[in-house]
């Protein structure tokens, strides 16, 4: 089993930790956070994220445990930080979700339980698709988004950078987000929002 760190010890970690430790796709050897001690779902917090290079020495894998809601540069910063020292960010896909095989997906994205991902999809990197999620047939997903829980996002939809979707919300069908848009809890999107929207 291959080994690998996680950035990060709130909350995101947790749901990261408990699909990585249960699906036994990773050997979680080291987690690291920068106010946190102590532990987290029975794995010890390390240290801080000073201990990445020296980590690096000895595993090659890495993930961001660190949630994203309000913006996404914290998730890029420790994303490009990551790459420069040639981690390699593997995808966590649940085995409770369903992938189609003809689905293009990035660098270090987490999948979680029961998202349902159709055919010709792209998913750029570092995004975070959480549980319950629907992004249907041909949907761009670009990188450093969050598409919260029990989120539609119907056909052909594309979504900028390092947008944040809130739980329940629908996205219809051909919708163009912006970048770094903000859509609350139970949205009904029905036309093209604009970089930096906030609604």
């Amino acid at each position: 089993m291959k080994k690998i760190i996680i950035i990060g010890a709130g909350g995101h970690s947790e749901a990261c930790i408990n699909i990585i430790d249960r699906d036994k796709s990773f050997e979680i050897t080291a987690i690291l956070d920068n106010k946190k001690t102590g532990s987290i779902l029975n794995y010890q917090i390390l240290g801080n994220d000073n201990l990445i290079d020296q980590l690096r020495d000895e595993i090659e894998n890495a993930f961001i445990g660190v949630g994203q809601i309000k913006e996404y540069f914290n998730r890029k910063n420790i994303y490009d930080r990551l790459k420069e020292k040639l981690f390699i960010l593997p995808n966590i896909i649940s085995l409770n979700s369903i992938v189609s095989k003809f689905t293009n997906i990035q660098d270090g994205n987490i999948i979680m339980d029961n998202a349902v991902i159709g055919p010709k999809v792209y998913i750029g990197n570092a995004n975070i698709i959480n549980t319950g999620s629907v992004i249907e047939h041909g949907v761009k997903i670009d990188n450093f988004c969050h598409i919260s829980t029990n989120v539609v996002i119907n056909g052909e939809a594309k979504i900028g950078e390092g947008t944040f979707i809130g739980s329940g919300s629908i996205i219809a069908n051909g919708v163009k987000i912006g970048k770094n848009c903000f859509i609350k809890m139970g949205s009904k999107i029905t036309s093209d929002l604009l970089d930096e929207t906030k609604i």
